[in-house]
């Protein structure tokens, strides 16, 4: 007990020097900020990103800079995941003595009355759906703003609107507007503002003091973002803006013919009009020809379009125009997307007729732009960290060992399903089962408390009840709930209960499964898009094309056949995903905060992708596996005995050197004839791991079938590969661990 005891307080003594380290960092580079602010100087700093082991202090040091920020009257603006996040955030510089400013957006009437108000919050949303300016499309023409302007102290601004109200015959009593006049301007003038990261745009970024100076803010970003997001050009996008332009080109035409010479810019502005129709229909005919269009004709039509465009938006740009739906999807700066697109050569075609290109986000264009931005998280993303690198910025680790102990749990795979399919709810039962074993288990060992992260997609399927009303997270809940009244164990899942909260500090934690990005090539979450965006962000920044290959390539499965979950074959591109799929456990498990625990802190991770290289990427976010051990409760609690593999193993010797054909079918029937125990999944694992066996020289992997056996005997002999190629793959829904 006193080594232990020792022990634990030689892991706090260690992480309040990373702390003080990480502290110190920030402040050098806060003061480097406010010294170029104070010499008005407008960018120059490159970013900075802060890996930080969960539980050391990355949000407290955040607040601790920001009130120090605040102190020398330097604006900050600090980023978070959610809107709980910020009131955190809130609370904490409050506590050290700070006067932050919550950022909030429009809210309607139903809310409540107040400085937030927005008398048409759904015009302003479609209007920045469309990547118009509200103030310029919505709030110009909007009856509350006006009456906002007749009581304010500008006369000019008053009688505007007053000549507006009569010359639009609107009278009566109208509420004035209260964001624009009273929300916006509080918060813009706020020198220490909190908001959401998805709340980010350039006019945030910079703090206007009351002399409507404008003063670049110090960013602190806490925790990931997005990198931007892949967009499709399609036909129909295409013939919107055709049409748009021919429409302004008209309006040109007869604003020359009324006004005359006065009108001395109307010639230069119908000549870019008819540039840009010819510049769109020349991309649409490279569309149906399935090529991409000319990169200097693009550019030719941007540089002389440029006068014409705000914040990289021509007046021309439709925002993804869906001709069936004829909406507006998602902010587009079209022309400047394909533009740098084609120039750096991440632009695609794809097969169903349109042109993929890359916009960054708006937070990683300032960062770029204008520097003076702090990157934090625990589990900085590998493309992240190449992108700062590449703009001159550095990338800081403050990590801290964690008083824990991680055993990896084979077998199982826990993955989410299929929901919908029509075998889902007793697949849903079934792993409902395996957790409330597991429960039973881990609780009657008495070491602390325990929490799980599981699907959400198996909580739904197992409440779920005939014509449920109810929404997917609101069952989940009561299912969780209930779940913990039975078992005394938490229970969260992927997607919510990985990140950003500190409810399971002390606890020990389990995480059966993980997320896995699908492989259907039209998902916007899917292996390839994300691969494909990740690809687009780090070329754009400046890597080297040629040490990213254009696609994801064959997928392999590992030693266990089809039993496994199938990974790229491609080292770039199988090293990136298992770096992103090892972030989401590491997350999970840095809920338990075992940098700062006094107990050792007992972590297991059952199931998900089972392989050495995801224990690689797991090193790399601080995470060491222990202990191996074999799930035996998956069959055992259903009341049939456990497959017996290595009887199957001696069934497939058998009929191999007897000369037959070991295939799924023989091996079943002949190991049934012996009465062992083989199902369908472990024969074609066995089957599996003897032709990896037979292909690499007759290695294979022992594994223990109980997780009490010792570590000595817990240890993994395989071959030097682990990977055997699959070049077709078999469908999705036949897959054992679909």
């Amino acid at each position: 007990m006193l080594s232990a005891y020792r022990s634990a307080n030689e892991n706090h003594t260690t992480v309040n020097l990373v702390y003080k380290a990480l502290e110190d960092r920030l402040e050098r580079y806060r003061r480097d900020h406010l010294a170029l602010a104070i010499e008005n100087a407008t960018g120059g700093l490159p970013p900075l990103a802060l890996a930080v082991t969960v539980g050391v202090g990355k949000s407290y040091a955040f607040a601790v800079a920001a009130v120090r920020a605040q102190r020398d009257g330097q604006p900050v603006l600090i980023l978070v995941p959610t809107t709980q996040k910020v009131q955190e955030m809130i609370a904490e510089i409050i506590a050290l003595g700070g006067r932050p400013t919550e950022y909030r957006g429009r809210q309607g009437p139903e809310k409540g009355i107040g400085p937030w108000t927005c008398w048409n919050p759904k015009g302003v949303e479609k209007a920045g759906e469309k990547n118009h300016a509200p103030a310029r499309s919505i709030c110009a023409v909007c009856p509350h703003g006006m009456e906002a302007a007749l009581r304010c102290n500008d006369k000019l601004r008053a009688d505007a609107a007053a000549n507006w109200l009569a010359r639009n015959h609107i009278k009566g009593d109208i509420e004035p507007c209260r964001f624009l006049y009273e929300g916006l301007p509080a918060q813009m003038g706020g020198d220490l503002v909190v908001a959401t990261a998805a709340a980010f745009s350039d006019g945030l970024a910079e703090w206007i003091a009351l002399d409507r100076r404008r003063v670049q803010r110090l960013i602190l970003v806490d925790e990931v973002f997005e990198l931007g997001e892949l967009v499709a050009i399609t036909d129909g996008d295409l013939t919107a803006w055709i049409r748009t332009l021919i429409t302004l080109r008209e309006r040109e035409e007869r604003r020359a013919a009324h006004w005359g010479e006065m009108a001395d810019d109307s010639e230069r502005l119908q000549w870019i009009y008819e540039q840009a129709e010819q510049a769109f229909r020349e991309v649409k005919s490279a569309i149906a020809l399935g090529r991409l269009p000319d990169a200097e004709m693009i550019e030719s039509v941007y540089r002389e379009a440029q006068p014409l465009m705000t914040g990289g938006t021509a007046r021309w740009e439709r925002v993804r125009y869906n001709p069936e739906e004829d909406d507006h999807a998602v902010p587009l700066r079209a022309l400047s997307a394909l533009r740098s697109s084609l120039k750096v050569g991440v632009a695609a075609v794809l097969e169903d007729c349109c042109i993929q290109v890359y916009e960054r986000a708006p937070l990683l264009e300032w960062a770029k732009r204008r520097g003076g931005v702090v990157f934090a998280d625990a589990t900085l993303q590998q493309a992240l960290r190449l992108v700062i690198r590449c703009w001159g910025g550095e990338v800081y680790s403050a990590t801290a060992p964690q008083n824990m102990r991680v055993t990896r749990i084979h077998g199982v795979k826990y993955t989410r399903g299929r929901p919908g399919k029509a075998g889902f709810p007793a697949y849903a039962r079934a792993m409902m089962r395996d957790y409330t074993e597991w429960a039973k288990r881990l609780v009657a060992q008495d070491n602390g408390p325990w929490a799980f992260i599981v699907h959400m997609a198996h909580l739904v399927g197992y409440g779920r009840l005939e014509g449920d009303k109810r929404t997917k997270p609101e069952i989940a809940v009561a299912v969780a709930a209930d779940f913990e009244v039975r078992t005394g164990v938490k229970i969260g899942w992927w997607g919510r209960h990985e990140r950003g909260h500190n409810s399971w500090k002390g606890c020990n934690i389990a995480t059966f499964g993980m997320p896995l990005l699908g492989q259907d090539e039209r998902g916007g979450g899917s292996l390839p898009s994300q691969y494909q965006l990740t690809r687009a962000a780090l070329i754009m920044a400046g890597e080297d094309p040629r040490a990213w290959p254009r696609d994801v390539g064959d997928l392999e499965f590992g030693l266990e056949g089809e039993r496994a979950i199938p990974l790229p074959a491609r080292t770039e591109v199988r090293r990136w995903l298992l770096d992103l799929y090892a972030a989401h456990v590491a997350q999970g498990i840095g809920r338990a905060r075992a940098a700062r625990s006094e107990r050792e802190i007992q972590i297991l991770l059952i199931g998900g992708v089972d392989n050495p290289d995801l224990d690689a990427a797991l090193l790399g976010h601080g995470v060491v596996i222990d202990e191996h051990g074999e799930n035996d409760l998956h069959n055992s609690r259903r009341g049939r005995p456990p497959t017996d593999l290595e009887a199957i193993q001696s069934v497939i010797m058998m009929i191999d050197e007897a000369g037959g054909r070991v295939s799924k079918r023989m091996v079943g029937d002949t190991a049934r004839e012996r009465g062992i125990q083989a199902g369908d999944v472990a024969i074609r694992a066995a089957i599996g791991r003897w032709r990896a066996s037979k292909k690499w020289g007759g290695n294979t992997i022992e594994r223990s079938h109980s997780i009490s056996a010792p570590p000595s005997e817990l240890s993994r002999q395989g071959p030097g590969q682990d990977y055997v190629r699959v070049e077709h793959l078999p469908k999705w829904e036949r897959m054992p661990w679909a």
